[in-house]
């Protein structure tokens, strides 16, 4: 059953409870209108931490946050949900949304998305600067001169972000081709901000920059060399390979619909995250004592 908070109508989940919900109402553990306790009793609860205004909750969006809290918090039915604000920080636009579910009560944060119980952050400014450092410290790599270049794939991530708010506003064929487009030039700033030529096998051509397939298919060579790694391997050539093809077709297609540019928004994505985890995983491995990586070209 669908349930519907605020006059805003949340799409069928068989893990959302059908009874209605009052944008402000307190749910507690044992559910609506039981006690809504902090975990220390004498703390004080800033009141934008459970009554600030709505934000713009688009439906997809609702059900990517719907989606992650499933996967987080597997034993719990969400009861409510709603964007409480979004702003654009550091050029990315983090999200905040108030959830509660039939056992807890949390704060969904995106770019990164994260989960934080609300008695521990009791205020969104103190939730937003502690997700803010935590990205950072996920994302960012330090450098030791003084003008130090963006960390690696900060620019493709903010890319990335552009990409979805677009998709929000996107309203016709066009708009949806146009979503292919951006996709494409996420991909390709993939490429750029983690090709090296290092990477290349010997004697082997250096591809150009606005060859993703070859440039990929040699990331991913270089981020799993053993042949333990051969699955993680083919997984990744096989994921670029596809999204490359799909948001190309998304661009040229002129009946291109909104579950379109939403797949391949959502593949593109997909690629950013797999290849940054993968090339950050090479990087740890690489700087343990006495590791020796094994070349699979």
């Amino acid at each position: 059953m669908a349930s519907e908070t605020g006059g805003s109508h949340v799409p069928s989940n068989p893990r959302i409870m059908s009874k209605p919900v009052e944008p402000n109402a307190l749910i507690g553990p044992s559910g609506l209108d039981s006690p809504c306790e902090p975990a220390d009793p004498n703390a004080r609860i800033e009141p934008e931490a459970r009554f600030i205004s709505p934000a713009k909750s688009p439906e997809h969006q609702k059900r990517d946050i719907i989606q992650y809290l499933v996967g987080q918090a597997r034993d719990e039915e969400v009861l409510h949900l709603e964007k409480v604000t979004s702003e654009v920080i550091y050029g990315q636009e983090r999200a905040v949304w108030d959830v509660r579910t039939d056992k807890n009560e949390w704060w969904v944060v995106t770019n990164p998305t994260n989960l934080y119980f609300k008695r521990t952050f009791p205020s969104v400014d103190m939730l937003l600067s502690f997700h803010i450092g935590l990205a950072a410290r996920i994302f960012g790599r330090t450098s030791a001169v003084e003008d130090a270049e963006e960390p690696t794939l900060l620019r493709t991530l903010r890319r990335l972000d552009v990409v979805g708010i677009a998709l929000d506003d996107a309203a016709e064929a066009e708009d949806y081709q146009a979503i292919g487009v951006r996709c494409r030039e996420v991909l390709l700033s993939l490429v750029r901000d983690l090709a090296d030529p290092n990477m290349l096998a010997r004697d082997q051509e250096e591809p150009k920059l606005g060859d993703f397939i070859h440039w990929s298919e040699s990331i991913a060579n270089w981020a799993t060399p053993n042949p333990s790694l051969s699955r993680m391997r083919s997984y990744l050539k096989a994921i670029a390979s596809e999204t490359w093809q799909l948001v190309n077709w998304v661009t040229h297609s002129s009946s291109a619909r909104e579950e379109d540019a939403a797949f391949a928004f959502r593949a593109t994505s997909n690629v950013v995250m797999a290849f940054s985890a993968a090339s950050r995983q090479r990087d740890d491995v690489e700087a343990l004592p006495g590791v020796r990586l094994l070349s699979t070209v």
